[in-house]
């Protein structure tokens, strides 16, 4: 195993702290999305995938890069927009990994 080199040790002390200041917020957003015309079944599934741990790097950058663009993160219309970027960035990571899963199997079924 080859050992961290000192830029590895600051990119993950960065995410580290940025993860603890934003992934909170996007926690807190997901589980407040109202309730829709979703199936149930549905929207249990697409929230189970969603809420799953994770480091969440998408939606923290995307928070994070907000804030360095001069957007204050505490004016509740700059938080929404830019906690619903992070989600759609989440479900766009989320529908191109379950769209590799079903190549993946309709390939296997071709054999």
């Amino acid at each position: 195993m080859v050992a961290p080199t000192e830029s590895d040790l600051i990119m993950k002390n960065a995410l580290d702290i940025l993860s603890e200041q934003y992934v909170g917020l996007f926690e807190d957003y997901l589980n407040n999305l109202p309730e829709d015309e979703t199936p149930p079944r549905l929207r249990e599934a697409v929230m189970y995938s969603l809420l799953a741990g994770g480091k969440r790097l998408r939606p923290v950058l995307c928070l994070a890069a907000a804030e360095r663009c001069g957007l204050n993160p505490e004016k509740k219309a700059v938080q929404e927009k830019a906690e619903q970027s992070a989600e759609d960035m989440k479900l766009f990571a989320e529908q191109a990994l379950l769209n590799r899963i079903n190549q993946r199997a309709m390939m296997s079924e071709l054999r």
